[in-house]
């Protein structure tokens, strides 16, 4: 029985090196089940600026849930190119976003695709559309994590945030009224201001419709600039002589205010006789051009009569027509309204004797020679 089993023994070990010896198949060359959609698909491509370490046939999800897989990756321009294999019965909307995530921090990553906001009317991705780099992008990676922690811890970060808190705590120990009181303005303030949204609104708006009229008128406002210049320098040389103006015209209101003030009633008694005279000339009416007419008429008569240093007696009267004898028909007799008429015409005159009596007689003209 030794015998036999001995020899099983060393057949089955001469199998075994007879196999070896002929080609062992290893771990590397057994096929793996690799990731796939399980049925027919369409590609969408998708450009990312950063790729990070996306592996080949990397997951395809929606929530997490797979929709597909990476087919191909490649690069143009610095910008990688990733064909997605996505399910026939996933319907993605054009606007959908795809980023690069990891899910855990020693797991592969993948592409989380997310869809935009729900419309009936949304065109669809079909087979060969492209999710272009401003719908793509890349989520943070475990090493950027894990530097941004080290930072916070490492930097100081959590003692300045300590030393601050510490600090506000040191402000406003003992002082709750008064801060209840500053946050009860600032909210009232911050309401006021919310209540004139609109106002502020309009004044901005106004801001920037003037800065659009300033940014069209530049040019003119730049030739205006060009002249100030001169214009300053034209004031500067006739600083003195503007500065004697305005005294001059100071002195002249003063003068006019002393004057206003020294002779108001006689103003008022000169501004009531104006207002009575106009009230006459209105009240007059149509009789008034008549009448204007008629001193015409009778003023070059008068001024013969009354020429020289004396009165001349013998004046003649034809001159001076009666209507109502002559006109019955176009004239009237005088009335209690003619005598306010008649006392000025009179005084008019008699002032015209006095200064014809009052003046000195004019010197006699000088014989003009004749011919030799």
């Amino acid at each position: 029985m030794r015998s036999i089993r001995g020899g099983l023994i060393a057949l089955m070990l001469a199998g075994v090196l007879v196999v070896s010896g002929c080609g062992a198949v290893t771990v590397q060359e057994i096929p793996m089940p690799e990731p796939g959609i399980g049925g027919p698909g369409y590609t969408v491509r998708a450009r990312f600026e950063d790729a990070l370490n996306l592996p080949d046939r990397a997951h395809v999800k929606i929530g997490g849930t797979d929709i597909g897989v990476v087919t191909d990756i490649s690069t143009t321009d610095f910008v990688a190119d990733v064909n997605l294999l996505i399910r026939e019965d996933i319907r993605l909307p054009r606007g959908t976003t795809a980023e690069l995530r990891q899910a855990t921090p020693l797991g592969d990553v993948f592409i989380a695709m997310t869809l935009p906001r729900e419309d009936p009317n949304a065109a669809l991705l079909g087979e060969g559309d492209v999710i272009d780099t401003d719908h793509t992008g890349a989520g943070a990676s475990v090493e950027e994590l894990m530097v941004s922690v080290s930072m916070l811890l490492n930097g100081g970060g959590l003692n300045q945030a300590a030393r601050i808190t510490a600090e506000m705590d040191s402000m406003f120990a003992g002082r709750a009224p008064q801060l209840a009181h500053l946050i009860t303005e600032m909210t009232q303030v911050l309401g006021a201001l919310n209540a004139r949204t609109a106002d502020i609104d309009s004044v901005l708006h106004g801001v920037n419709l003037l800065t659009g009229e300033l940014a069209a008128r530049k040019q003119e406002l730049g030739q205006a600039a060009d002249a100030f210049p001169d214009l300053l320098g034209l004031v500067a040389e006739n600083n003195r002589d503007i500065t004697a103006l305005i005294q001059k015209i100071s002195v002249t209101m003063s003068a006019l205010g002393d004057f206003t003030d020294t002779t108001s009633p006689e103003f008022i008694g000169l501004f009531d006789s104006i207002r009575r005279l106009m009230g006459g000339f209105t009240a007059m009416g149509d009789n008034l051009r008549q009448t204007l007419d008629g001193l015409h008429a009778l003023y070059p008569s008068l001024e013969q009569s009354f020429e020289g240093p004396t009165l001349a007696v013998a004046a003649r009267v034809s001159y001076l027509s009666v209507g109502a004898l002559t006109d019955p028909t176009k004239s009237r007799l005088p009335d209690g309204t003619d005598v306010p008429a008649f006392i000025g015409s009179l005084a008019q005159v008699l002032q015209k004797i006095q200064g014809r009596l009052t003046s000195p007689p004019q010197p006699a003209p000088a014989p003009q020679e004749g011919p030799r």
